[in-house]
């Protein structure tokens, strides 16, 4: 369901380095929110990634990530992420048996996974930080799986569930496309989702739901390119995360410029 599947190694550019992300703040004296992640894992980038967090931390700007769990173990990774003091940790949690987990987080190891999500969810309580929640994309292949998601994440730890109701295909109409097979919103009902928060009250965990498409149309348009953008990894401007990839679309810019002055 993720572009990155489609890259060579699942790799399109290199990581940002810690000097540009330090100067792309220090632009942007006004911020006061980052999502520091993109397109893939951001703990394969090591402690740098770390001292990204706590640089934008010391600048008093709100953080949060998503990662798929599968590095938390190492180097007590699940730790330092903690330990940053970041403001929110979104899990992706796309299944709740091996099969089909795996089938749909590839070359992921489902029982290290349940472990990660323990370890960090643990470690969080234990520090009171109240900021981990998993994040699942509902869809064909797990959706006969929706309320056993949403017992096994009480299991390991998890206060909240966000389920996602979009599959887009990052700029890529193709890739859409391919999504559009995959989408359950034809099956999904509203009796369906109360039902589901009712069940997640009885197993100590919130359940919520993310929709875009319901939530923005012709007659109340995304408002995301107005007051936000993403800056890939080699510094290239897009107008919005469901695009995220700008070999689709970014923002063209004066090349000598900064990348402060390119949106600004």
């Amino acid at each position: 369901m993720c572009i990155v599947q489609k890259w060579h190694k699942g790799k399109r550019a290199e990581d940002l380095p810690l000097k540009n992300f330090k100067n792309i703040i220090d632009e942007f004296y006004s911020l006061v929110e980052i999502k520091l992640q993109g397109l893939g894992e951001p703990l394969m980038q090591g402690d740098d990634y770390f001292k990204m967090i706590k640089y934008a931390k010391d600048k008093k700007i709100w953080v949060r990530t998503v990662t798929n769990s599968s590095l938390l173990h190492l180097k007590d990774n699940y730790k330092k992420l903690i330990d940053t003091k970041i403001d929110e940790v979104q899990i992706s949690f796309d299944g709740a048996t091996k099969n089909v987990f795996e089938k749909i987080r590839r070359q992921s190891k489902f029982e290290q996974i349940l472990k990660n999500c323990e370890y960090i969810n643990k470690y969080a309580k234990n520090n009171k930080r109240n900021v981990i929640k998993a994040w699942c994309v509902l869809q064909k292949d797990n959706y006969h799986e929706f309320f056993e998601i949403i017992k096994i994440c009480s299991k390991v730890g998890f206060n909240q569930i966000v389920f996602s109701l979009d599959l887009h295909g990052s700029g890529n109409s193709g890739f859409y496309n391919e999504n559009l097979e995959k989408s359950v919103l034809n099956k999904i009902n509203r009796e369906k989702l109360e039902q589901a928060i009712r069940f997640g009250n009885k197993n100590n965990i919130k359940v919520e739901y993310w929709s875009i498409s319901e939530k923005f149309n012709n007659n109340n348009i995304c408002h995301w390119p107005f007051e936000r953008f993403y800056i890939s990894s080699d510094l290239r401007i897009v107008p919005c995360c469901m695009i995220g990839n700008p070999d689709h679309f970014e923002i063209e810019s004066n090349k000598k410029k900064t990348c402060g002055e390119m949106v600004i």
